[in-house]
């Protein structure tokens, strides 16, 4: 009897490292890192063909944004129809700033992007400087944002290096920003806004 009982006390040890196994692999399987969607060299997020999904900050966030409207344009594009047009109030102070943001990126999960690029044609006859800001994170806590960028008058590419922005694979929010001192109040258009990865 005694022997019968030492068999089945083994064989339930057995089981539970068995099942303790089990157990933890399934909770590693969870605790695994998210990977990368976008696949390729580069990935269009916006051409603003398909509507406009930008808006100006505005007063939303209670810091004396200075930003007035986002809305398409077809006076200027690099591709396509069309472009955002950006219009903002003179900017008075170094800390002055003009938002414009989206909260619908056409693919949230950005990880193993490097930088982000706009066609930008700065319609001022001063030069512009910009940033842009990440909002990501499942709470929406986690604030990434880059260096400035000077755009002189004129069309160029602008881009922002965004490779060591964390919880790219959860962007809720992207914030184009002008930065810092404007002599007037003014516009600029942006078009085909991308990524390299």
């Amino acid at each position: 009897m005694k022997k019968i009982l030492s068999i089945l006390f083994a064989f339930s040890l057995i089981s539970l490292s068995v099942f303790a196994k089990g157990e933890e692999k399934t909770t590693d399987q969870a605790a695994e890192a998210p990977k990368p969607v976008l696949k390729g060299k580069s990935f269009v997020l916006d051409t603003f063909e398909a509507g406009n999904y930008w808006d100006a900050v505005r007063k939303t966030r209670r810091d004396g944004d200075l930003s007035i409207d986002a809305c398409l344009d077809n006076s200027w594009k690099s591709e396509g129809t069309y472009s955002l047009k950006c219009t903002f109030k003179k900017g008075e102070a170094e800390d002055s700033k003009s938002g414009f943001l989206t909260s619908s990126p056409i693919q949230p999960n950005l990880l193993g992007a490097k930088k982000i690029i706009f066609d930008v044609n700065n319609t001022n006859d001063y030069a512009l400087t910009f940033s842009v800001v990440f909002i990501t994170g499942a709470k929406w806590d986690v604030t990434n944002q880059s260096e400035t960028v000077t755009c002189e008058p004129g069309v160029h590419q602008i881009e922002f290096t965004i490779s060591e922005f964390q919880n790219l694979e959860k962007v809720n929010q992207i914030i184009l920003y002008v930065n810092g001192i404007t002599e007037t109040s003014g516009s600029f258009n942006i078009d085909n806004c991308r990524l390299s990865l």
